[in-house]
């Protein structure tokens, strides 16, 4: 009985370590590259080294492709590819 328990112990010790920083388990390469990208357009933006017309088509080309790769990823997981 005693060994059940030390081993249910370590289990949720182990279990919480990772509760702690989900993100280190979980990561989407897809998702990452979008926000680096989404995020280098908006620093562009900030810094004035491109005007806000140029920053939305941007944008948008950006957030187009990014919504074209979830929806082809979906349907490879789907099966329908």
């Amino acid at each position: 009985m005693k060994k059940y328990l030390l081993i249910l112990m370590a289990c949720f010790f182990a279990s919480c370590s990772y509760l702690n920083n989900p993100e280190t388990l979980l990561q989407d390469p897809h998702y990452a590259a979008y926000k680096d990208k989404s995020d280098a357009l908006g620093h562009e933006y900030l810094q004035g080294k491109i005007a806000y017309p140029e920053y939305l088509e941007r944008k948008k080309q950006l957030d187009d492709n990014y919504s074209q790769e979830v929806q082809d990823r979906n349907a490879k997981i789907a099966g329908e590819q």
